[in-house]
């Protein structure tokens, strides 16, 4: 499954985790200044709790825009404080959470939260975070033509906002327009070009409909912009693998295996399938990966099966390989 990065991370304002905390503070403390005037409690349901968040988050982007604009200028200047900015950016989008892999939220409880966004798109109307935040919401709720529409005022009034360009080119991959979709991503890698989510993105179209000899020309691209994105990585190998390229793609999904040792299960499991399916060279290539770049990995117990799968097969070559791989694993 391909997973987009712009999905995960909201480029250009890439909330670290050290920032989250802080986050959790100012909404606390808001929440119990809430709760001090109105005789409130902390406590209730998973529901109540969640509507208590979105009401924080609500009066969070309040606070902050009243603060912002009470600056004479109406925009902060990202280099006199830039968490102030952040938060500014993060009371957009009380669903961010969504993105980083949490479950699907309810269709009513996004509906309730659209004229937040759409308030926040009046309130900063040059600002793409808040466009792409709309667009985000439309895009979950299938509101398409709505999402397509927000995402391309965002774009015309902030052309530098990477995510814009990643969150249209979904909604339009979703509307079955994949040629339109490279063609917003390419757009945007010539606005951006130092941005490499715009290049991954690029390369998961591009991959998703059969085109992997160019999907691995931009997850490269990718890599080359940010060589500690996992991701990226991981895609390049796959395409790699793929493609019949062992060597490269054992690199490449080895780097991925070194940044995120979490990957571990998810190549064993590839190893696993392309041993189920007799296709030895990419098994080969994928436990080898395993091996070289995963120290402590326990693989002997699937380099063996390699092994007995090889021989049964009578491949002389894999046969070989697995043997010289068995004898450096350790026991």
């Amino acid at each position: 499954m391909v997973i987009y990065r712009s999905t995960i991370l909201r480029t250009g304002l890439i909330t670290q985790d050290r920032d989250r905390s802080r986050t959790d503070r100012w909404y606390g403390w808001l929440g119990e200044s809430r709760a001090a005037n109105s005789g409130g409690s902390r406590s209730g349901s998973g529901a109540e709790r969640m509507h208590t968040w979105v009401s924080l988050a609500q009066a969070a982007h309040d606070e902050l825009t009243e603060r912002r604009l009470s600056g004479g200028t109406g925009e902060w200047r990202e280099a006199d404080d830039p968490w102030l900015y952040k938060m500014y950016a993060w009371s957009f989008d009380p669903y961010r959470f969504d993105k980083s892999g949490g479950t699907g939220l309810p269709t009513r409880q996004l509906e309730a939260a659209l004229p937040f966004y759409e308030k926040a798109v009046r309130l900063a109307p040059n600002d793409g975070l808040a466009y792409d935040a709309l667009g985000s919401v439309d895009l979950q709720l299938n509101r398409l033509d709505d999402a397509a529409a927000a995402l391309e005022t965002g774009l015309a009034k902030a052309p530098s906002t990477a995510a814009l360009y990643s969150t249209l080119a979904q909604v339009l991959r979703k509307q079955g327009h994949v040629p339109q979709a490279i063609e917003v991503l390419q757009r945007g890698i010539v606005a951006l070009p130092a941005q490499p989510v715009l290049r991954y993105d690029l390369g998961a179209v591009l991959a998703e409909n059969g085109r992997r000899e160019e999907a691995a020309a931009a997850y490269r691209e990718a890599v080359r912009l940010d060589p500690g994105f996992p991701e990226a990585h991981w895609n390049l190998g796959l395409c790699l693998l793929a493609l019949g390229r062992g060597s490269e793609a054992r690199a490449s999904l080895g780097r991925a295996l070194e940044l995120r040792p979490r990957n571990a299960d998810a190549l064993t499991a590839l190893a696993q399938k392309a041993l189920d399916a007799g296709q030895l060279d990419q098994a080969g290539c994928c436990i080898h990966a395993l091996v070289e770049y995963g120290p402590g990995i326990p693989a002997r117990q699937l380099v063996e099966r390699g092994l007995a799968v090889a021989r049964q097969a009578g491949d002389a070559k894999s046969i070989k390989d697995f043997e010289q791989l068995l004898a450096r694993t350790p026991q």
